[in-house]
């Protein structure tokens, strides 16, 4: 199921674009982090998992038509970017750990799990690079001293958010994924 080797059919091409203009759409809708309010909850992972789920071809290939609709609603492709990257570091690990396997509660157990793991590290690394040079084209640090001081007071509202975000995105996907497969709309 991950790596189908034949052409598409058209329903799953379909089924794809709808997910992948689901993701899109909703970006729009956000809740502050309470803690931090520069992050902001979404759902655009959502989606995601259902096309990881599918197929793995079908989810690399919607990652750039996501980043482009991100970009271009955001007009920040740092940000969509960063996206990206913490959504595809949490549906990757649930996907692989799933596949094939998705009535098995130890799988799915070990997917969120390793999902939360995934996304919580790839972000810190990408926030430790990223974020003391965003802070300085922003102006929340007039040096990159400055914005490494950032890092630091923030990495521990950072780290929890994406526990958070992942813990989510992993069980509601799952779970979208386990309604549609016994509402016979999946294999």
């Amino acid at each position: 199921m991950l790596w189908q080797g034949k052409s598409p059919r058209p329903s799953e091409v379909f089924t794809t674009a709808m997910l992948v203009s689901l993701s899109i759409a909703l970006h729009f809708f956000k809740i502050p982090y309470p803690l931090m309010t520069a992050l902001k909850f979404d759902l655009v992972g959502i989606p995601f998992v259902i096309i990881a789920y599918l197929s793995l071809r079908y989810f690399f290939v919607s990652l750039p038509v996501v980043w482009l609709g991100i970009t271009a609603i955001s007009q920040d492709w740092i940000g969509a970017s960063m996206k990206i990257l913490a959504e595809a570091t949490t549906v990757l690990p649930l996907a692989l750990a799933i596949s094939g396997r998705i009535e098995k509660k130890i799988y799915v157990g070990i997917g969120i799990v390793a999902s939360i793991v995934s996304r919580t590290v790839t972000m810190m690394i990408a926030n430790y690079f990223v974020l003391p040079r965003w802070a300085l084209l922003v102006g929340w640090a007039s040096t990159l001293e400055e914005g490494y001081k950032l890092v630091f007071v923030t990495m521990p509202y950072i780290v929890s958010f994406n526990v958070i975000m992942a813990a989510l995105v992993s069980l509601v996907g799952y779970l979208s994924i386990k309604i549609l497969r016994k509402a016979g709309f999946m294999p």
